[in-house]
């Protein structure tokens, strides 16, 4: 099985967190997506996740669109980042966004 996805990105403050997410549709009004650092080995520099669909109560089946997003502390070695869903590869960002610090 297959799933939509769309807009990923990556950013890192290099202070405090990097934050990965996007957007993924869902097969029914209860489900939650959730990414989660992989247990599958990653290439230096590389951060690997996965996405995992959990479903809470009583939903309709209808494709939604859903907020996803993973949080850790800031690794300023990390260049890229893989998502995989059910071991398949669903999306890869390549650049990790690094927002200016204002000036004081």
């Amino acid at each position: 099985m297959t799933i939509e996805s769309k807009n990923w990105q990556a950013r890192d403050s290099r202070v405090s967190t990097l934050q990965v997410f996007g957007t993924v549709t869902v097969p029914q009004t209860n489900s939650v997506p959730v990414l989660v650092k992989s247990a599958r080995p990653a290439a230096f520099n590389h951060l690997s996740l996965d996405l995992m669909v959990e479903t809470q109560g009583i939903g309709l089946q209808v494709l939604t669109e859903k907020a996803v997003a993973y949080t850790q502390p800031s690794g300023a070695d990390i260049t890229g980042i893989s998502i995989y869903y059910k071991d398949e590869l669903l999306a890869s960002i390549d650049t990790v966004e690094v927002p200016m610090l204002a000036a004081e």
